[in-house]
């Protein structure tokens, strides 16, 4: 199964960004690769990250 439920995935994205330098342009990338761009960009507001 998933390490994390769809529910927990803006709050493991915003203690991911507290403690780690995330690349935005590489996760975003591999995300449109894998069509995954729109349910990653959605849970980085509401997990209160703001990208530029």
């Amino acid at each position: 199964m998933y390490m994390f439920s769809k529910s927990e995935y803006p709050e493991a994205l915003r203690i991911a960004y507290e403690k780690y330098h995330l690349d935005n342009n590489k996760m975003f990338r591999y995300a449109r690769r894998r069509g995954k761009l729109p349910e990653i960009q959605s849970a980085m507001a509401e997990g209160g990250i703001v990208t530029l």
